[in-house]
């Protein structure tokens, strides 16, 4: 029985495959049973291809009026230049006494009849100057923006003379200073009777820098934008002071058979230059409202300044005679000898803030006008007033000196504030 049924499981295949095609069913129904007569749990359906879907109908196209033409809207303007007139005041510095006169004797200081014609607080008064920017994206689809800004204050000269005519019953006029030598206040004449001499003082100071910056929009809306400011500074101060003294002496002196003249030219010059290099960081706020915006700056550099001191003297002496003319030079001035003069340098950490406010109107995308304030301060500089030593050893030789004049570099502070107009351009 076991043998019959092996023999026919192995014989059904064969006899499918030897079954003539037309047997076998094309088409087959859902099988419903197996072999056997076993029904099926669940009938297996034949899989139905979806047919797709047909195409939605596009609306016909609008046609537009004769002549009409579509324009894509306008590019809005991502560049910018402006230019600003600066009008601005700086911190002054003291200056010792210069020039002095007494009716009564050489005019040095504590005597009750000597007076101070120049020296005390020195303000250089109102600079003129010119500030330009210009900068590309930070703001729409541009979050990140670049400006590069430029200023310069044009240098300012304040100058101030004084003159003796040598008249017999003018006043004594010297320049006052404190002796090394004998420990007291004295003075070098500038006028005295039969002697002319006039001292002129003059002080130059010129501030300029630039910054390149970089912008990152953090927030913006129709009327109010914030951005971050992040770049590099530098800022730069330049002072000059310097005394002219010209003497002129005719009287009895005989050299030879006739009368000399004797002249003498005294010069004396002391620059501080500050030179800040830093990092900076801030903020810029702006509103606008129906064409009018107001824009506020807020920034701090944190770096390095560099002060610099140079001090030098000279004098020019001529003489005069029926026997000629001799020319005499000497590296010393007054106040300049050669125990200070030369160059000094430091390096010094210094801070940087900087507020800068416009308020302005836009007339049209393009086009802008605003004025507006600035203030900079720089915490620590050298003055050149601050760097004249009264204490002079006026017989020092380069083998016998007491050390005195010296670079005393006596550092303090600065500060630049003025109010804007300016034209502002975007492309």
């Amino acid at each position: 029985m076991l043998r019959a049924t092996l023999s026919l499981l192995l014989l059904a295949p064969l006899a499918v495959a030897q079954a003539p095609r037309e047997a076998i069913p094309q088409n087959p129904g859902p099988v419903t049973e197996l072999p056997g007569g076993q029904p099926v749990s669940r009938p297996i359906q034949p899989v139905q291809a979806e047919s797709p879907l047909p195409p939605t109908p596009l609306p016909d196209p609008v046609p537009l009026p004769e002549g009409k033409v579509i324009e894509r809207p306008a590019a809005r303007p991502n560049h910018w230049f402006s230019v600003d007139y600066l009008m601005s005041w700086t911190k002054g510095t003291t200056l010792p006494a210069v020039a002095t006169a007494n009716m009564f004797g050489t005019p040095v200081l504590g005597d009750p009849n000597t007076v101070t014609l120049l020296g005390g607080r020195q303000n250089p008064g109102t600079f003129e100057g010119m500030r330009m920017v210009l900068g590309s994206g930070g703001q729409g689809d541009s979050p990140f923006g670049t400006e590069i800004a430029y200023h310069v204050l044009g240098s300012k000269t304040n100058q101030a003379t004084v003159a003796g005519g040598g008249v017999p019953g003018e006043a004594l006029l010297g320049r006052p200073l404190f002796n090394a030598r004998t420990g007291q206040e004295d003075a070098v004449l500038i006028a005295q009777p039969q002697m002319l001499g006039n001292l002129e003082m003059s002080q130059t100071l010129r501030v300029t820098g630039w910054e390149a910056t970089l912008l990152r929009s953090l927030y913006s809306n129709e009327w109010v934008r914030v951005s971050a400011l992040a770049g590099y500074r530098y800022f730069q101060v330049n002072e000059g002071l310097r005394l002219d003294q010209l003497t002129e002496f005719l009287g009895p002196a005989v050299v030879g058979t006739g009368l000399a003249a004797y002249r003498s030219a005294t010069a004396d010059q002391i620059d501080a230059h500050n030179q800040f290099h830093g990092g900076t960081l801030g903020l810029r706020t702006q509103l606008d409202y129906n064409g009018f915006f107001a824009q506020l700056d807020t920034k701090v550099s944190l770096g390095r300044n560099t002060e610099i001191v140079r001090i030098s003297g000279q004098t020019v002496s001529t003489i005069t005679s029926s026997g000629g003319t001799t020319i005499s030079y000497f590296p010393n001035g007054v106040y300049g000898q050669p125990s200070n003069t030369g160059r000094s340098a430091r390096g010094v950490f210094a801070v940087l803030p900087e507020a800068n406010v416009r308020l302005g109107y836009a007339f049209t995308e393009r086009a802008r006008v605003f004025v507006g304030y600035q203030f900079s301060y720089l915490s620590d500089v050298v003055r050149s007033a601050d760097q004249l030593d009264r204490v002079v050893d006026l017989a020092q030789t380069g083998s016998d000196s007491l050390g005195r004049p010296r670079v005393p570099f006596v550092r303090t502070d600065f500060w630049v504030q003025g109010v804007t107009l300016g034209l502002e351009w975007r492309y």
